[in-house]
């Protein structure tokens, strides 16, 4: 499997987990790594077409795989991605981030 397949199958919410997209992604962790911080640079830009798409799931994937890699530089990009104001940001990442 290709990158861009990795990065295709892990687009969008199939009612299924992606389980050998994900495996390919953490095996390509080096490769995949600056598509995935790309990703989450877009994602943070495009808050309002995120919401019109609520099956994709691939910047929410990204969050997820660059924890697992401990990739220091997706900090800066997370902490830019939830300072925007309003609920854009949690609106478009569902439970990924918990609020009471």
């Amino acid at each position: 499997m290709q990158l861009q397949e990795i990065i295709s199958k892990l687009e969008n919410n199939n009612d299924k987990l992606p389980r050998q997209a994900l495996e390919r992604a953490i095996e390509e962790k080096e490769a995949i790594t600056p598509l995935l911080l790309d990703i989450l640079s877009n994602c943070k830009n495009n808050l309002e077409e995120l919401l019109n798409k609520p099956d994709y799931i691939l910047h929410i994937c990204a969050f997820y795989l660059l924890a697992q890699f401990r990739e220091l530089s997706a900090y800066p990009l997370i902490v830019d991605f939830f300072s925007i104001p309003g609920d854009k940001p949690v609106n478009t990442t569902g439970d990924l981030v918990g609020i009471d």
